[in-house]
This record gives structure tokens, sequence and C-alpha cells, in this order.
């Protein structure tokens, strides 16, 4: 299919993250947002699919990963999942959104370029990973910006919410 018009992908991941932040409103999150996981239907738009990897944040973590095990997808978890699955929350998810957001402007992973799962890990918190104007310069600057706050190596500098980057691509749109 290859990259989105900017716009087009914004609208379709503005549509996910709307999505999502119901689902964590709800105290749910997927832990495995990928482009893999997102379904286009006519006249109702993407919806993303796939919540097997799903977890209620009322439960305790020792329920829900074994030690030393990661829950999600290479590329589109966020560091904190890979490395620490007790620091997973909503996040996370934003991170794997805004991930799939990099993947549909520019038509690969923000993992293409990472050898093995801990250099690509090390490089996500150190936010070294590229970012989409990089690979396609006719990617919008806000555009942009909004993509690396919402997959910023550390939590706490990353977009906050999935309604928070659904707030950012609306003002964006």
């Amino acid at each position: 299919v290859g990259a989105l018009d900017p716009d087009d992908a914004a609208r379709l991941c503005l549509a996910l993250a709307q999505g999502l932040a119901h689902a964590h409103e709800r105290g749910v999150l997927h832990r495995d947002i990928k482009p893999s996981n997102v379904v286009l239907v006519p006249e109702r738009g993407p919806v993303l699919l796939d919540f097997g990897l799903a977890k209620q944040t009322e439960l305790e973590q020792s329920q829900l990963t074994r030690t030393g095990a990661f829950a999600g997808t290479a590329g589109y978890a966020a560091p904190e999942q890979i490395m620490d699955a007790s620091r997973v929350d909503e996040r996370a998810d934003v991170y794997g959104l805004a991930a799939t957001l990099f993947t549909l402007l520019t038509d690969r992973s923000p993992a293409s370029e990472s050898a093995d799962v801990m250099t690509l890990v090390a490089r996500a918190a150190a936010n070294q990973l590229p970012r989409p104007r990089q690979l396609r310069p006719e990617v919008p600057a806000a555009l942009d910006g909004i993509v690396a706050r919402a997959m910023a190596g550390d939590p706490e500098e990353r977009t906050p919410s999935a309604a928070a980057f659904a707030a950012e691509l609306q003002a964006f749109l």
C-alpha cells in the first residue's frame, strides 16, 4: 500500500486513539498495538483488533506476565513494556499507537534498522529511533512532533494518555 497521506494517517490514528481512550477509561490496556492489529471496516473506519494480550489495570502484574517475558511486538512495544512489565500503563499503548502512525506515515516500522530486541529497546529508550520527517520530509513538522512525543523513550516524557494523543491529532487536523 505504501505510506499514507499525512492527514489520512492522522485521521485513522485519531479514530483509533478515541477507541483506545474508551478502553482505557474502562481499565483495559491493549499491550499489542501495531498495524496488523488494525482493520479498516467500510462505513465505520479503523478498528483495533486482537485484545489477546489485553489486561485489566486493576489486576496485579504477577497474574499477567511471567518474569523475564514481555507481551507485545518488538518495534511497537514501549521500552518499559519489554524491560519491566510492572511499569506498563496506558502510556505504553500510546507508544504502540504512535509507532503505528509512524508506519502509516513512512511505510516502515520504527525498528527497521535495529538488529535485535535489546538494541531496539536501548535506541527507543534513548530517543534514538528515526522520526517520520527523517524518512519522509513531506510529513508536517507538527505531526512529526506528535509522533515524537508519543514515542518518547521515558514514559514520564510521553504523551500521557490516548485521550491526550487524540486531542493532539484533532488539533493537527
